[in-house]
């Protein structure tokens, strides 16, 4: 995800001008909403965003929540453009707010309609200029929308087609070279920047845990991906595919690892993991890492707690 280059003091000072910049808005929001704040992280679960300060440590609050109300019903995927138009996805819609929407923001730009071929949106990857990746369950098919598109628009491309090998996209990721990480069930595949058509992927990892769910590539091309009922995070080599075996594993009672959902990593390599407690007890929470590590060792900082207002099941996750 984009890292926002404005100061950290904005982040901070949100949490006191929440009421002006929405209150006063009405059900569409504030119509100058503040500046993204810089190193936060976005938390999608259920029909809302929320937003925290990456910096944060315990059991705090966000420093502010989208309610999608119609909108959203159960997200799983969250991204940005490099302005930082906030895009996510479901059902047969896709849906994009202005910089700094908060509060019951009504979306600047919606995708539907019979022409976008939508049919069920799983998750969605945005990538810096605003051009839109959507994986649709519907019809196995990852579909890109060109930036800026609204309405009853068709896709610009689609990835679909036996040499694919998709078996039902999920969470997607770009990283910042173009390529695309599709999560399936049981296998990861990372195409090449810019793959449309009948195509088939760069890797398809296959050996990952009975149940992946994100998955991520690193500065150097590793593999990050998030083993749920493994509560575990496995590394792959940099261009690693079928049954490759990780190289590396963040597991153990130390990480206090519980079904990981997704994962984000800032500008100093340092990883935050989102974990859904459906597996487990009590709401979701973030985990932060140092960067490099590995094995059963602890985290840095830990968001967790009722005052988090996080719910279940969460992974819709972006850091911006």
């Amino acid at each position: 995800m984009n890292i926002a280059t404005s100061s950290r003091a904005l982040a901070l000072a949100l949490v006191a001008t929440l009421a002006a910049c929405n209150g006063s808005a009405g059900a569409g929001g504030n119509p100058n909403p503040p500046a993204v704040p810089a190193h936060t992280l976005y938390v999608g679960t259920g029909s809302t965003v929320t937003a925290f300060d990456a910096a944060a440590n315990g059991n705090v609050a966000p420093l502010g929540t989208l309610n999608g109300g119609a909108n959203f019903n159960n997200i799983f995927s969250v991204g940005f453009d490099s302005a930082g138009h906030l895009t996510t996805g479901e059902n047969t819609s896709i849906v994009t707010y202005a910089i700094g929407a908060l509060g019951a923001a009504a979306p600047m730009s919606q995708i539907s309609g019979a022409a976008t071929t939508l049919m069920n949106v799983d998750a969605i990857a945005v990538d810096p200029t605003g051009k839109i990746y959507a994986s649709d369950l519907g019809d196995n098919a990852i579909k890109t929308f060109a930036a800026g598109a609204n309405g009853n628009v068709a896709p610009t491309a689609t990835i679909a087609g036996a040499l694919t090998q998709t078996t039902g996209p999920g969470l997607l990721y770009l990283d910042t070279s173009g390529k695309l990480v599709d999560s399936e069930f049981l296998h990861v595949m990372v195409f090449a920047a810019g793959a449309t058509g009948n195509v088939a992927p760069l890797q398809n990892l296959t050996n990952v845990g009975a149940e992946n769910v994100g998955a991520i590539l690193d500065s150097t091309g590793r593999v990050l991906v998030a083993d749920c009922p493994g509560h575990a995070i496995r590394f792959y080599a940099a261009g690693a595919t079928g049954a490759a075996a990780p190289t590396a594993t963040l597991a153990g009672a130390a990480t206090g690892l519980l079904c990981p959902t997704n994962m984000v990593l800032d500008g100093s390599g340092n990883m935050y993991v989102l974990q859904s407690s459906s597996v487990g007890t009590g709401p979701s929470s973030i985990l932060k890492f140092a960067a490099g590590a590995t094995g059963n060792v602890a985290p840095l900082a830990t968001i967790a707690g009722a005052n988090t207002t996080m719910t279940s099941s969460a992974s819709g996750f972006a850091y911006r």
